[in-house]
């Protein structure tokens, strides 16, 4: 009966969150480091390991990814996510002046 009962449970728990994998398709490598972000309420659900996975509740469709590298993207969830072809790059432009107070 303990096991039948800590199989349900396991399932249960496996169940209850949804892996996805985030990669760059043109070099076949997974991306870490990528924020993933509820695009419907702006909340964290999530940051990419060096696997390219993330777990995220399988109930959440709309998602924004943001990686340093290849910017950002409001995209739909799927088990493997391909960014090289879907992010907008981010430009940050600093101005600032070098002169010295003498």
């Amino acid at each position: 009966m303990r096991v039948v009962l800590f199989i349900v449970l396991f399932l249960i728990i496996e169940n209850a969150f949804g892996q996805m994998r985030i990669k760059d398709c043109a070099t076949q490598q997974f991306v870490a480091d990528v924020v993933v972000y509820d695009a419907q309420n702006n909340t964290i659900l999530g940051v990419s390991d060096k696997h390219g996975a993330v777990e995220i509740d399988p109930h959440i469709v709309d998602l924004t990814l943001v990686h340093p590298d290849y910017g950002n993207i409001k995209t739909m969830r799927q088990e493997v996510i391909c960014i090289d072809q879907s992010l907008n790059t981010i430009v940050i432009e600093m101005q600032f002046d070098a002169k010295k107070n003498c």
